[in-house]
């Protein structure tokens, strides 16, 4: 089950990707400090952040997750994904309409694509585990029990 994913393209880096095209709302770079000393970025623009990932939260759980950001290493942004491609498994990919972070639209094609996905699309943001969590609870009890869900 892949939830509000960066499903990478096999032998491309994400930034790779990122520069290339409609994978994510491209402010939120504008958001993130330059590489420190051990190549990681924080976010410096906590409000960014908000929209970017918490934007449908309450006001107490949007603030307490935005001052629980930590530094991210962007190493594995920049390595390429090593799979030439990926297992031929049933894969679920769960897509939010409203997401700030990762594109709705890119998200339903390269869940075909790359995946060949059941995709289920929730209502809200980037963040349905605090936004939403008994709908994204039921929905992964009901994919984890096999029932089909459309």
């Amino acid at each position: 089950v892949y939830l509000c994913a960066l499903i990478p393209e096999p032998g491309r880096s994400l930034t790779e990707q990122i520069k290339g095209g409609d994978l994510v709302n491209g402010t939120y770079l504008s958001g993130l400090s330059g590489l420190d000393s051990e190549g990681c970025r924080s976010w410096t623009d906590h409000g960014l952040a908000r929209r970017a990932f918490y934007q449908d939260c309450p006001d107490r759980v949007a603030e307490a997750s935005v001052s629980r950001l930590r530094r991210q290493a962007w190493t594995p942004y920049r390595e390429r994904f090593p799979l030439k491609q990926f297992p031929a498994v049933a894969a679920t990919s769960i897509i939010c309409a409203g997401d700030q972070m990762v594109r709705p639209d890119w998200s339903r094609r390269v869940s075909h694509e790359r995946l060949g996905a059941n995709v289920l699309e929730l209502p809200g943001g980037h963040s349905p585990f605090l936004s939403r969590p008994r709908m994204l609870a039921d929905v992964l009890s009901r994919i984890a029990g096999g029932v089909a869900l459309s």
